[in-house]
């Protein structure tokens, strides 16, 4: 019997809620169904919520928090941002305890696991994929490094037995060798739970991301069955998706519900909707047994219809991401978009997002920009395409920097290659630097000497008409606060749209707010530097446009009140703004006129949204709570039945 501890190395989290990774909770659980016992440590909550404080003895202190488990088994689980601290770890932890073993797993070094054993001492074993199994098998060897190298599904140090040999610890010291490969679990249902136990309540993590309540993930199926060029799912899982039966989905779903302190859950199955009549029995068994817990999940616009989106609706699909991408056919084509360069032209998009908006179920729309070859017309297309989304009630919207990992192997296709910036990281590495924006020296170090394995901390430069790189500072601003202007400024850009460049309007504007040492802009504790904050975002790109153009500005002005409104107000505008798109302005009843200029606004939050709604003086002079004298000083033909009536219009409206 092993003592095996699993941890999540250090990073930082930059989605701004915390919660417990799932790979190593069902790792623990099948160690322990295979007669061993567990442990886990996540080194990330740690540090999220200050018991680990950041600074150049980080690791050593995250090395001394594994050795104080006294594990006879160390294994590390590793995201492409957490790789480079995972093999620290390792060096640190290997220091200390010389023969104890180490085990890396998880998609960060996917592809590279042969230079990762023969590039770093301090790991002995790498596991391929799907570990659930691999794992019991080492645990049952643990003790007999050279019975490593018969385990399906890793690639470790070849021993005496295959042409190695032995370190004075027992441990193999030949070159990597990769076994043979273990196939996917062909039943998921077969997969132990996840030992929740292991991990700290949900409470713990709700109070580290300062939330009432924790959105907790969980494990309904997995892999994906397409092959676009960014994406890595579908090396790891070997391109193919599965489901748990609806009967094991709804026991997950109900053993997450027992746990309490949870918002909402994270489905983590990347396409979760491709088996249509599966997700129906999920959702049919859910309400059946009265689980009440919201969910959202991931899936691709072409999976879902008006009747599914109902249903998943009815069972407490709170949300859904669809990775759009691009709506331009030929960077469809070029990032192996199947399927959806085939008729799903934007309006089919939209209409989409219109069926789940009506279903009540709220839209991520993912983005992306910086293609290779993506021209400014194709970039303006896009954007314009993420204002036109922003407007349908509960859409959000995320950009990304299109980029190449070692998973995707496609470095060495790109026009001009990828590139080491400093300062500047692609997404999928986001929350290596502890704290934000600063990497320590031996991290970084690190990442430069070894171009192969931290591959995905290298970023593309796409080539402009005349061979030119696209600046790495433009870009990383667009991507990373573009979806957040676009969300919260929809029509002030359609309006650019018209007459000039968003892309133009986006990158003039970052280039001057994110230079700025003021409030808003810069490092808040989760995020990153250039990275506005949403109240920066709308406080900043208001005011920029008072001095650009007038209708600009009225739109700015009247988009950020919309952003900001907390409860019901009222605002004077020169000009009635939502003449300048298609809204309409007409009359609220009788009591209002049509709106004159200057125009006075109401706006009403009502839950996520803000309802606006042009007054007439008369009903203005009302909202503002003049004094009866005043009022009818103003308006000497309105009698008591008139404002009665007009007290009576305001509260429906602002109720």
């Amino acid at each position: 019997m092993a003592r095996v501890l699993l941890v999540q190395p250090p990073h930082r989290d930059t989605f701004g809620y915390s919660m417990p990774p799932l790979g190593p909770l069902h790792l623990g659980a099948s160690a322990r169904a295979a007669g061993h016992e567990a442990d886990f440590l996540d080194l990330a909550l740690l540090i999220r919520r200050g018991d680990l404080p950041s600074g150049p003895d980080l690791l050593d202190r995250c090395a001394d928090a594994i050795l104080e488990r006294g594990p006879d088994v160390l294994g590390l689980t590793s995201m492409l941002s957490s790789l480079p601290a995972a093999l620290l770890l390792a060096e640190k932890v290997r220091k200390r305890r010389p023969g104890l073993p180490v085990v890396l797993g998880g998609q960060g070094p996917e592809t590279v696991e042969e230079e990762v054993i023969e590039r770093y001492p301090s790991v002995d074993v790498v596991a391929v994929g799907e570990a659930d199994r691999t794992l019991t098998d080492l645990l049952d060897v643990w003790d007999c490094p050279e019975a490593w190298g018969a385990v399906p599904g890793v690639v470790v140090r070849a021993g005496p037995r295959h042409g190695g040999g032995l370190d004075a610890h027992g441990l193999p010291t030949g070159p990597a060798l990769r076994t043979e490969a273990r196939p996917l679990v062909a039943d998921l249902d077969e997969v132990c739970s996840p030992a929740w136990d292991l991990a700290e309540s949900p409470r713990a993590y709700a109070e580290a991301a300062g939330e009432e309540a924790a959105l907790f993930p969980i494990d309904l199926g997995r892999g994906c069955s397409h092959a676009c060029s960014f994406c890595t799912t579908p090396v790891f899982w070997g391109r193919r998706a599965r489901h748990l039966s609806a009967a094991r989905a709804a026991d997950e779903l109900d053993r997450l519900a027992a746990l309490g302190d949870i918002d909402c859950v994270y489905v983590t199955h990347d396409l979760f909707t491709f088996d249509r009549q599966r997700v129906l029995e999920i959702c049919a068994e859910k309400q059946r047994r009265g689980n009440r817990l919201a969910w959202e999940c991931r899936t691709r616009l072409d999976l879902v219809d008006e009747d599914l989106l109902a249903t998943m609706a009815a069972a407490g699909c709170r949300r859904i991401l669809y990775g759009v991408e691009s709506i331009v056919p030929r960077q469809l084509l070029a990032m192996a978009k199947g399927g959806r360069q085939q008729g799903m032209d934007e309006d089919a998009v939209i209409a989409v997002l219109e069926s789940a908006q009506r279903a009540g179920v709220a839209s991520i729309v993912g983005t992306m920009t910086g293609l290779p070859g993506e021209t400014r017309a194709e970039l303006d297309r896009n954007l314009a395409f993420m204002a036109r989304a922003a407007r349908i009630d509960g859409v959000s919207l995320s950009m990304h920097w299109w980029n190449v990992t070692p998973g995707n192997g496609r470095a060495a296709e790109v026009p001009g290659g990828v590139h080491l910036v400093p300062g500047v990281s692609a997404d999928l590495v986001r929350g290596f630097d502890i704290p934000a924006g600063q990497t320590d020296p031996e991290t970084a170090d690190l990442i430069a000497a070894d171009e192969t394995v931290f591959g995905a901390f290298r970023v593309h430069l796409p080539l402009d008409e005349h061979g030119r790189p696209a600046d790495p500072t433009t870009l990383y601003r667009r991507s990373r606060n573009a979806h957040l202007l676009l969300e919260v400024f929809p029509r002030t850009f359609a309006h650019v749209a018209r007459t000039g460049s968003i892309a133009d309007t986006l990158d003039t504007f970052l280039r001057h707010a994110c230079a700025l040492d003021l409030p808003g802009a810069g490092n808040t504790d989760l995020a990153e530097p250039s990275v506005l904050t949403r109240e920066g975002a709308v406080t900043r790109f208001a005011a920029w446009c008072t001095d650009t153009d007038a209708d600009l500005a009225l739109l700015a002005r009247y988009e950020a009140r919309l952003a900001s409104t907390a409860t019901t107000s009222l605002e004077r505008f020169p000009a009635d703004p939502r003449s300048l798109f298609a809204e309409g302005t007409g009359d609220t009843t009788d009591l209002t006129t049509p709106t004159p200029t200057p125009t006075d606004i109401l706006f009403v939050r009502r839950g996520d949204s803000v309802q606006a709604t042009a007054l007439s003086p008369f009903l203005a002079d009302v909202a503002e709570g003049l004094d009866g004298d005043e009022l009818r000083r103003r308006w000497p033909d309105a009698d008591d039945d008139t404002l009665r009536d007009a007290h009576a219009l305001l509260q429906r409206l602002a109720t």
